[in-house]
């Protein structure tokens, strides 16, 4: 399943590997980076909790997402509900601090442990939403 779940989590364009888009980040020019570099980790874990619990359930709020993400959450909604499924129940969501602009969390499943990156638009929508399994 492990195997199953990596290559699942990779094909997803809408969740590309931290590395990659942290790149991105980091080339962007200050004044047009539009994730958030101060933690507000209450938010950022209600967001995250809410946009799990709909990509779970084949409901997205994309109106809390920028137009591109909701976009290309759409195009993969079909691929990214039966794999959150596949990690069972939400157990707990941990603040592990900002990294590249966007809070960090380890979120653990029933069956499965992952990290997800959340970050926001200088409006307050979700701009960036990525998660990978942890070993």
């Amino acid at each position: 399943m492990k195997t199953l779940l990596i290559a699942s989590v990779s094909a997803l364009i809408t969740l590309p590997a931290f590395a990659a888009e942290a790149q991105t980040v980091r080339n962007a020019p200050a004044a047009q980076t539009p994730l958030n570099p101060q933690a507000n980790t209450g938010r950022a874990l209600t967001s995250l909790r809410s946009a799990i619990v709909g990509l779970t359930n084949g409901e997205p709020d994309y109106a809390s997402m920028t137009p591109d993400l909701a976009t290309k959450i759409r195009a993969k909604t079909e691929q990214i509900t039966p794999l959150l499924r596949q990690f069972g129940p939400l157990k707990n969501a941990q603040a592990l601090g900002v990294e590249n602009g966007a809070e960090k969390f380890r979120v653990t499943f029933e069956n499965q442990t992952t990290e997800w990156l959340i970050g926001f638009n200088p409006n307050g929508k979700i701009s960036v939403l990525l998660f990978r399994p942890v070993s």
